[in-house]
């Protein structure tokens, strides 16, 4: 009843924003740049999905991205758009702590990975710069692409303990499973929709924090290696799919990358949805 209860709420919340906010999502994304004294360096990538509606333009719902506009108004462009900061962080002791806040960024939906590589490139530079910095390698990335029944890694809930867990579905990582915590950001955006306490999750009735966690969907599992560590960055997401079409991808794949500032991901949000990344250092 309780399953039902908050597939419902988030039916009826959808429904409303569907025609004033066909476009919108979350993303709190990590790329793992490489390891300085030890410690990891992970730029951080915050940031919200949006329409930018010319003046006095009335939406449709059900439009599609950076749609132009007829009948008489000209040039005018309904434009999808992404948002929001990106940080240069240091993973220290299971904390993520500040080094630079570097840049504020308002980018146009079709041009996403253009618009952010040359901030990723410099980044990168940044963290070079650092003492006894090695450069992060992608190893492997497995695609779910929203398929609950992706191959490459699992995502387990302790329904008694109210506890979620991610692992690679791979030999020599089956053992290491990470319990994900989510981020306060994500509970906050639920709990504005839901009105109920998410930010304080612990209070929530424990049938509908196990729902909570079942509706997240696994998008990607990418192992990451520098100076002889290992980590993975697990990728979940939750929303509307809107007619796509998901599939997993057939193997372990890793893009043919010149270095790891090439590997820009985040634009693919399900529609009105939040995702996230969480990470792992394999021990």
């Amino acid at each position: 009843m309780q399953f039902r209860y908050l597939y419902c709420l988030l039916f009826s919340i959808i429904s409303f924003y569907q025609c004033s906010a066909c476009s919108f999502a979350y993303q709190y994304s990590y790329y793992p740049l490489g390891i300085s004294g030890g410690s990891w360096i992970i730029l951080e990538a915050e940031l919200e999905r949006y329409v930018n509606t010319p003046e006095n333009m009335i939406m449709m719902g059900g439009m599609g991205r950076n749609t132009p506009m007829g009948g008489g108004m000209g040039n005018r462009v309904m434009e999808v758009r992404w948002k929001g900061n990106l940080r240069l962080k240091s993973l220290q002791n299971g904390e993520l702590i500040l080094l630079e806040e570097l840049i504020y960024l308002d980018l146009n939906d079709d041009t996403y990975a253009e618009e952010l590589q040359p901030h990723f490139e410099k980044a990168l530079e940044k963290a070079q710069a650092l003492p006894l910095f090695q450069t992060a390698t992608l190893k492997q990335l497995g695609l779910c692409d929203y398929d609950k029944q992706c191959t490459f890694f699992q995502k387990e809930i302790d329904r008694e303990a109210s506890k979620v867990y991610c692992y690679l579905n791979k030999e020599g990582y089956k053992e290491h499973k990470q319990e994900i915590t989510f981020p306060h950001k994500t509970l906050e955006k639920f709990e504005n929709m839901t009105k109920q306490k998410f930010t304080d999750i612990e209070s929530i009735e424990l049938e509908t924090r196990n729902d909570y966690y079942s509706i997240w969907l696994p998008y990607s599992a990418c192992v990451y290696e520098a100076d002889g560590q290992e980590m993975v960055v697990y990728t979940l997401s939750w929303g509307q799919k809107k007619g796509e079409t998901f599939k997993q991808a057939a193997t372990w794949d890793v893009p043919s990358l010149g270095s790891i500032d090439q590997f820009i991901k985040g634009r693919e949000v399900l529609f009105h949805g939040h995702r996230f990344d969480t990470m792992h250092i394999i021990p």
